[in-house]
């Protein structure tokens, strides 16, 4: 939902980490996603005002980053996923 309510805004550059605990909190895996760049969707009015050869164009699948697939972890496992914009890209 990059342009939504009103407000319009342009590709986003992403990192993705990713954080399996088990039920213990105890860290079993973390993972970093590197350069993931959001644009917005071919129905938003800015899609033609930017260069889509560097967009992510499918869905970011963790099981793909991961060596512990999210269907097979244990019983109250927990999975964290923290995003940020990637640094020095942005102003603020």
């Amino acid at each position: 939902m990059i342009d939504a309510g009103g407000r319009l805004y342009g590709k986003q550059y992403l990192n993705v980490v990713v954080n399996i605990y088990n039920s213990r909190r105890e860290l079993l895996e973390t993972r970093t996603i590197d350069n993931v760049v959001l644009c917005p969707s071919d129905n938003s009015p800015r899609a033609g005002f930017y260069d889509p050869k560097d967009c992510n164009r499918s869905d970011v699948n963790i099981n793909y980053y991961v060596s512990r697939r999210t269907y097979s972890l244990p019983d109250w496992s927990i999975i964290e996923i923290n995003i940020k914009h990637k640094d020095g890209i942005y102003s603020e």
